[in-house]
């Protein structure tokens, strides 16, 4: 049996590295609009991929397994809480759990797919996206102009069909085969994830990789071209953070981040705990130190941000929230503007204590991956940039309600394609956590590896058209460091 599908693996490893990367990039584009269609298809590339299994080793599946239990438990709460399975989608909400499953395990099967390589990997994606928000900025800017947040800026509102609108808070953006009125903020998520590409300018020779430096700064400036032009103010202050984390990145072996990293993180986990842990006890039986102290009362109870995530609080944290809100339920339509507090609705509390531990677990396995992996500095920044920014700006400026003209229809973050091209990412550089030896990857064990490539295709001659043992490119990446 194993012979057989080493054999699958030598004949079609090409041709399922294209299905793949077309995957991508027709999710990363959203083709057609309907999300529905990439949580089926994702499942028909996974089956077609399935026989790559072979490649990982025991130990790889093993610790796989043990990493990715947080996030199945996670799909299926979301998939088929309350929220979804009262309103009657059951073959959308298998889907979504499918989903969850074959866009990570997709990205695990990728990696251990010799024939794709990282380049067109990042292209397939950022190209795709890049594609998706420069049309939509080009019929933004007919509908608006350019900086149409100055254009307006004294006369900003409108009305439709009687009611007034603001259209410094708007964005045209392309939603399958027409263009749909968009709360800026929707847009920040892609402008981010095109952004995670210009720290990568810092590791890419623009001498010897004239095409790459390039392709990437051109993907890079499409999601500063969306954020600035837009009128996304609140958008511009995670900038920061984003190149905060590139020079440390960059100059990580000087200022040996990782050793105060976690500390800092353990603090402001710890403090959030506490906080929440107060908060959930106030709303249902109020500490008269609270409610008797302006500053304490404003910061628990009143003010705009809190008062959304307290009403969902209230309803989740209860024998009937347990898993999940009913469609019916008043605290739907609360906006926490927090992906982290919207699984609540969707998935109830089991499902929120799932996705704590499923992000601790991504926080070890990206920080095990930094540190070990012997990927090219570029990708790695990539990746680490991407994911960092994509959840630190869907924890505060997620919109639950993004459709300026239908502000009823809700959006869910756990069945967002975004989310899903962040799993893929996940999967592809997946690496051993809990495992007290260090565990060499398959595809990092060139001898291991050869038993999978076809025999015209283990010489290297390099002589233009022969092939180079997988990414050949990895030393000339070390040497433009």
């Amino acid at each position: 049996m194993k012979e057989q599908l080493i054999s699958y693996i030598k004949k079609l490893d090409t041709v399922t590295s294209f299905i793949i990367l077309e995957l991508l990039a027709f999710t990363s584009f959203a083709l057609g609009g309907i999300n529905a269609i990439f949580y089926y298809l994702s499942i028909v590339v996974l089956i077609f991929a399935l026989p790559f299994l072979v490649v990982a080793k025991k130990e790889e599946l093993k610790q796989l397994l043990y990493y990715s239990l947080p996030l199945f438990i996670l799909a299926a709460l979301v998939s088929f809480g309350k929220l979804y399975a009262s309103s009657g989608f059951l073959l959308e909400n298998i889907g979504v759990f499918l989903a969850f499953i074959s866009f990570y395990l997709l990205g695990f099967l990728a990696r251990h797919n010799h024939a794709l390589k990282k380049d067109y990997l990042l292209l397939s994606i950022g190209g795709a996206l890049a594609l998706l928000a420069f049309i939509s900025l080009i019929y933004t800017w007919i509908n608006y102009g350019v900086f149409y947040g100055l254009i307006y800026l004294d006369t900003p509102e409108y009305y439709w069909n009687g009611l007034v609108y603001n259209v410094t808070d708007e964005i045209r953006w392309l939603n399958g085969l027409g263009f749909e009125t968009f709360n800026v903020r929707y847009s920040g998520t892609y402008a981010y994830l095109l952004l995670s590409a210009l720290p990568a300018l810092l590791f890419i020779s623009p001498k010897k990789d004239k095409l790459k430096f390039a392709l990437t700064a051109f993907i890079g400036f499409v999601g500063f071209l969306l954020l600035i032009t837009t009128p996304n103010l609140e958008g511009l202050f995670y900038l920061i953070p984003l190149f905060v984390f590139a020079l440390l990145y960059k100059f990580y072996r000087i200022l040996k981040v990782d050793k105060w990293l976690d500390l800092t993180l353990i603090i402001i986990g710890a403090i959030a705990v506490i906080l929440f842990t107060i908060d959930v006890i106030n709303i249902f039986h109020p500490f008269s130190f609270i409610t008797n102290n302006a500053f304490l009362n404003r910061l628990f109870n009143t003010n705009k941000i809190i008062y959304p995530i307290n009403e969902v609080i209230r309803y989740a944290f209860t024998s009937s929230g347990l898993f999940g809100l009913s469609d019916a339920s008043q605290a739907v339509i609360s906006d926490t503007n927090a992906f982290e507090f919207e699984i609540l609705k969707e998935g109830g509390v089991f499902a929120f204590l799932s996705l704590l531990v499923f992000l601790v677990f991504t926080y070890l396995m990206l920080k095990k991956y930094f540190l070990k992996s012997k990927d090219p500095e570029y990708f790695k920044v990539i990746v680490l940039t991407s994911v960092f920014m994509f959840f630190i700006y869907n924890t505060f400026s997620f919109t639950a309600f993004p459709y300026v003209h239908t502000p009823n229809v809700y959006y869910s973050f756990y069945r967002s394609l975004p989310l899903f091209i962040i799993l893929f990412i996940l999967g592809y550089v997946f690496t051993p956590v809990f495992t007290k030896k260090e565990i060499l990857m398959s595809f990092e064990d060139e001898e291991y590896m050869k038993q999978f490539i076809p025999e015209k295709k283990k010489e290297n001659t390099n002589k233009k058209g022969t092939y180079d043992f997988d990414e050949p490119s990895l030393e000339e990446d070390k040497k433009d460091e």
